[in-house]
């Protein structure tokens, strides 16, 4: 079975020798708001339980 608009994988560290399509980079800025709430939701937790945590 094949797909008319298939997708090339990255895999390992190959992105950093490997020519990427810009469309195909997905930033934070690009996010929906689903996805900020995900990220905000993420970073209050690691505020809470890790800030005494120093590395």
């Amino acid at each position: 079975m094949s797909t008319t608009s298939e997708q090339k994988i990255t895999k390992g560290g190959a992105f950093l020798i490997n020519e990427t399509d810009p469309s195909s980079i997905f930033i934070p800025e690009d996010f929906n708001e689903e996805q900020r709430m995900i990220a905000a939701t993420c970073d209050e937790f690691l505020e809470k339980y890790f800030k005494f945590v120093q590395f």
